[in-house]
This record gives C-alpha cells, structure tokens and sequence, in this order.
C-alpha cells in the first residue's frame, strides 16, 4: 500500500506528465489547468494542492529539463577517459553532453524555447546559476590554478560558454552538426574563452 508521500508525489508526476504532454501538443499560451487536470485525472485541489498555477507547472518542468541536461554533461564529463584529465576537456566533455541531451525535442523545447520564454529571462538565469554554472566555475577555476586557463574573470567566462552552448543548441535545430563539428566548436568556444592559444 502507498504511503501518503508516495501518494502526493505520484501525483505530482501524473500533474507533470499531463501538463507535458499538453503544452507539447496544444502549446503553452492554449493549455487551461482544465485540460492538464483531465488529462491527468485529477481533482482541481489536488492540483492546487501542488502548483498555484500553470506558470506554476512550467516552472517545474523547466527545472527538471534543465537539471537532466546539466546531468547528462556532468556525466559526460566524469568518463572514466575524460574526468582526470584537464579541466578544460571536462568542460568540453560537460557542453557536448549538455548539447546532446537538449536535442531530445522535449527537453530542448523546454531548455530553450519555452521555459525561458514563459518564465522570462531573469527565472532561466538564476535555474542556470544553481544548477550548470557551478561546475563549469570550479573547472575553470581549476583550469586557472593547474595553468591551463589565462581567464581572470571566471564568472563572467562561464556566462560566456553556456550562452555559446545555447546558441550552438539553437543553431543545430536549424541545420544540424555532425559530432565532429559541434565538438570543434565547442573546444573553440571553452579555449577562446579560457585564453587558450
């Protein structure tokens, strides 16, 4: 038998998938809090119980597309091949990782599109600074310890990756990158940056 957490938390995944499954096919802006409660089978205070509204409902499922992105970096970049190396080739590792998982539609839409869109700018830069600017921040600050950067403001250089990430992101929805080129322009992006040759 379920226990009352188990209970709201298979809720608030049943609310999350509908609200998914809505914006994708009718849009953000067309999607009522009537259609995601018929489509997850719940009552209007059980979804009231979990979000105050539908910018509620994005902003969760904004989080949770662009902290799977961030994973599927870090993860790239903990290879075994790849996370004693140096810094900067975890941060590459890390972007072609990031880059890989926003090519999923759903994820990229979320990540790129309609997150920031609906939330605005100010609610994706902070959900970048808690969760993707960190670790590309201690690697390059690494990277400047170890002498394989010469950056001197590393906050300001990882705002620079991630929004070349992002515009790489974009720019292969439109006209898609062999691996080779999307990591050519990655490595370009972190070693231009980072003051490497």
């Amino acid at each position: 038998m379920a226990t009352q957490t188990e209970r709201r938390e298979g809720t608030r995944a049943k609310i999350l998938a509908a609200a998914r499954a809505c914006f994708a096919a009718d849009g953000y802006e067309a999607t009522s809090l009537e259609a995601i409660m018929t489509r997850a089978g719940v009552s209007k205070g059980a979804l009231y119980h979990h979000f105050a509204n539908k910018l509620g409902i994005m902003a969760a499922l904004y989080e949770h597309a662009a902290v799977h992105a961030v994973r599927e970096g870090q993860h790239a970049a903990l290879a075994p091949d790849i996370r004693e190396g140096p810094a900067l080739v975890r941060i590459v590792a890390a972007g072609l990782g990031w880059l890989k998982a926003v090519q999923d539609p759903e994820t990229g839409s979320l990540v790129l599109d309609v997150g920031p869109r609906v939330l605005g700018w100010a609610w994706a830069r902070e959900i970048e600074e808690r969760y993707s600017a960190e670790p590309t921040r201690s690697a390059l600050a690494q990277a400047v310890a170890a002498g394989e950067a010469r950056c001197t403001n590393i906050g300001l250089a990882t705002r620079i990756i991630n929004a070349a990430l992002s515009e790489i992101a974009l720019s292969h929805r439109e006209t898609p990158l062999s691996e080779a080129d999307a990591a050519a322009m990655v490595r370009a992006v972190v070693k231009g940056v980072a003051g490497v040759g």
